[in-house]
């Protein structure tokens, strides 16, 4: 795992079976997210929602 840029965005993540964890910075928000028992890449929607949702604002 590595931190991954692209444009404004930074973010870090992984998944291991059915559990996934990312931090990530967009728009001058940070999210954390951890989840467990969900579809693959659900950490990374909830982090992008949370991060759109707090833009907005």
């Amino acid at each position: 795992m590595s931190w991954q840029r692209e444009g404004a965005s930074t973010w870090i993540n992984g998944e291991v079976r059915a559990a996934g964890a990312v931090i990530a910075n967009a728009a001058g928000v940070t999210a954390a997210v951890h989840t467990l028992a969900k579809a693959p890449h659900a950490a990374d929607t909830i982090a992008t929602a949370l991060i759109e949702q707090e833009a907005r604002r």
